[in-house]
């Protein structure tokens, strides 16, 4: 899988590098930017609303960052983050993080003519649009989250776990890779460790203290390392997980936020210092919104709409001004969040 990407003959490419970050869970974006003195909002999250209504950073002159997301008010006035409220999908099925999951995965939803089981990349990958110097797998993985994201009919990205840990196994693992090369009985092992053995190689050098991190700084200077020695990928795949914040969301949420934005603004710094941040682009999306209202264990419940964030150096205007607005409509008679945005509409400007 990697015949063409060995340590040795790795080819530079300057192309464009898409990062996709998927945060696990349903990540309430209205407790990060949010109307200001909205009556339903003040009514319906009485505690989560406090300390925004009463600290909140201005924003488009209607609008609050949380107080302590500095970060994101910081990025956004470099033009380096653009939020585009009320993204989702028209199929409101917001009790299952499976079929939610699917839908951002495949690109289809239920009710659309062609029903996708391969993922929106991977068919990129498929049909030659993603491509680096022949790497059949332009696509990486940065952790062990498993994705439909990269799946295509003919191609799958490729998972990075790091083997630090046993780098004095490298040798046993060359001498059981040349003695199974040509064994039938063992091929799928043997493709499987091969491929995992290659990628390791390759990405060895690639922060070495930080690669087995779980916070998102840590697999954010992966990608960096990798995107500053040209490696052979187009696409970049992490997980960030946590956010359904089903009680004490204040507590629960602001901490895995805070990692992920910090980590996101240190990214670009760095990227932007070795002239790189130009050519790539970052999408942070999450599988639904959360309730308007908070529920009696302080947390919020799944819901429809939510924000999905654009970051890098080079954004132009496609979502530079998207509708701020906070429209609302009933299910079951509760309030939920109005759609403004199919999910895939951001896929085909990133595309």
């Amino acid at each position: 899988m990697f015949e063409s990407c060995s340590v040795n003959q790795t080819k530079k490419y300057s192309d464009d590098v898409l990062v996709v970050v998927r945060v696990k869970g349903g990540m309430d974006g209205y407790h990060l930017i949010s109307p200001k003195e909205n009556d339903l909002l003040l009514k319906l999250r009485p505690n989560i609303q406090k300390s925004i209504e009463q600290k909140g950073i201005n924003y488009r002159n209607n609008w609050f960052i949380n107080p302590n997301f500095a970060v994101i008010a910081d990025l956004n006035e470099k033009g380096w983050l653009q939020i585009i409220p009320n993204v989702g999908y028209s199929d409101y099925n917001r009790l299952s993080h499976f079929k939610a999951q699917d839908y951002w995965e495949t690109g289809s939803v239920v009710g659309d003519k062609v029903q996708h089981r391969t993922g929106w990349a991977g068919r990129l990958v498929d049909n030659n649009i993603i491509q680096v110097n022949g790497n059949k797998s332009p696509i990486l993985i940065i952790d062990n989250e498993q994705t439909l994201f990269d799946k295509g009919e003919n191609s799958s990205g490729v998972y990075y776990t790091p083997f630090n840990t046993y780098s004095n196994l490298f040798p046993l693992v060359e001498d059981w890779i040349n003695e199974n090369k040509n064994s039938l009985e063992n091929k799928q092992i043997y493709q499987r460790v091969e491929e995992q053995y290659r990628i390791n190689q390759l990405l060895k050098e690639t922060s070495p203290n930080s690669v087995s991190s779980k916070d998102m700084k840590g697999k954010l200077d992966q990608i960096a390392d990798c995107i500053e020695k040209e490696l052979p990928f187009r696409v970049y795949n992490l997980t960030q997980s946590g956010y359904d914040t089903h009680h004490k969301q204040t507590i629960r949420l602001e901490p895995l936020a805070l990692d992920l934005f910090n980590g996101l603004n240190q990214f670009a710094e760095r990227l932007q210092q070795g002239n790189n941040w130009g050519r790539v682009k970052v999408l942070v999306y999450t599988e639904f919104g959360r309730t308007i209202a908070e529920n009696s264990n302080g947390g919020t419940d799944h819901g429809t709409a939510n924000h999905t964030y654009l970051l890098g150096g080079n954004l132009g205007d496609k979502w530079l001004n998207p509708s701020f607005e906070f429209n609302t409509m009933k299910i079951a008679g509760n309030d939920y969040l109005t759609i403004n945005e199919d999910f895939r509409e951001i896929y085909k400007s990133l595309i």
